[in-house]
């Protein structure tokens, strides 16, 4: 999916940046070519601190609140936690039915 149809309604994709988007992932280590990143501010972590990484690990975008380094490719939105409620279903992780949440 292009990424402007993933954002449609939440972000302005810059002019020569509407690119196709493979997957989405709110954790850098996870990124892979072609994703796009969601930088979201947590308690135990800050996203926007990883967008380097989740750009050396191949992410085609960032969606994030504030641009630290003022690097390329990252797409700055009001509350960079709105997006994944917004995103097509297909884009959501469907957990295996061997998935469970208790250790």
């Amino acid at each position: 999916m292009k990424l402007s149809g993933l954002l449609n309604g939440i972000a302005a994709i810059p002019p020569g940046t509407d690119m196709e988007i493979s997957g989405v992932e709110t954790r850098a280590q996870e990124v892979r070519h072609g994703h796009l990143f969601l930088a979201i501010k947590g308690f135990s972590a800050d996203g926007h601190d990883y967008i380097q990484t989740a750009l050396d690990n191949g992410a085609a975008a960032v969606v994030a609140q504030y641009n630290p380094l003022c690097l390329d490719r990252v797409i700055i939105v009001d509350n960079s936690r709105r997006p994944p409620g917004l995103l097509p279903p297909d884009f959501m992780v469907i957990p295996p039915k061997n998935f469970s949440s208790q250790e």
